[in-house]
């Protein structure tokens, strides 16, 4: 028989520092395939959620299973190489490489996993992968700037070289922090189409931590709300805005957000 049991799910997850709760019983399931964005006020535990499901901190209690496998305690490197990749809200790009030699480093990470430093793996050629490597660049709209250096690009341009690198991961979850954060507008609608096409093209799932709600809204998927810790609602966008406990703690007053959960 098939196997039923869901793609990612999360059971009474808590993460306590001290007598604080950043991530108090939180429980939900996500789809193969599916998007959803997760929102909610300063400090409500959103990029500690983000840390419980890459391995960057450890659980105090409850269980992450994705595809069928139990995540806690497992190094960073193999839950990367079982397919859960993150993208961090601030670029994290090698700002004195190429955006070439960057991918070159994302795909050398992946074929040899926790023994990638910042330098080019010993008798890794540069042209291996040349074609995997445009083929990435050509999605994110950066097959054009290949030889620039990735310090002199914009930041919503570092931004999408981020989202090269992980897909150069062949992720099966991307976790997205905040990758609207500090762009134009330009550069933020542009970033939605990017974030769309990925999903909707290679049927990769996706967590997505965003503040500004016209972004939310144009990705067009299901919505988790968080507060103090917990998960407090979910849904399509348009019943998130209309829920009054939703807007009264967090988009009432025309509120789009702003810094870390």
């Amino acid at each position: 028989m098939p196997d039923a049991s869901p793609f990612l799910a999360v059971e009474n997850l808590t993460k306590a520092f001290g007598g604080v709760r950043a991530v108090d019983s939180v429980s939900f399931t996500l789809a193969a395939n599916e998007m959803r964005c997760v929102i909610g006020p300063n400090g409500c535990g959103k990029t500690t959620l983000f840390n419980l499901l890459t391995g960057y901190l450890p659980p105090t209690s409850g269980s992450i299973h994705f595809e069928g496998a139990d995540i806690p305690g497992r190094p960073l490197y193999e839950i990367a190489r079982a397919g859960i990749i993150r993208k961090f809200q601030v670029p994290s790009v090698f700002p004195g490489l190429t955006v070439d030699e960057n991918l070159r480093i994302a795909l050398a990470g992946k074929a040899n996993p926790g023994k990638v430093g910042t330098g080019f793996p010993s008798g890794f050629a540069k042209r291996e992968g040349r074609a995997e490597r445009i083929h990435i660049l050509e999605r994110v709209r950066l097959d054009r700037h290949r030889h620039d250096v990735a310090g002199t690009l914009s930041h919503g341009q570092k931004q999408w070289l981020e989202l090269a690198l992980v897909l150069a991961g062949s992720p099966r979850l991307m976790l997205l922090d905040e990758p609207a954060a500090g762009m134009t507008r330009a550069e933020k609608q542009e970033t939605i189409r990017l974030i769309r096409s990925v999903h909707d093209e290679s049927g990769i799932s996706a967590l997505v931590i965003e503040h500004d709600m016209d972004f939310v809204e144009a990705l067009e998927c299901e919505v988790m709300v968080m507060m103090l810790g917990r998960v407090v609602a979910s849904g399509s966008y348009a019943a998130m805005r209309d829920d009054p406990m939703v807007r009264e703690a967090y988009l009432g007053n025309g509120h789009t957000g702003g810094g870390h959960g």
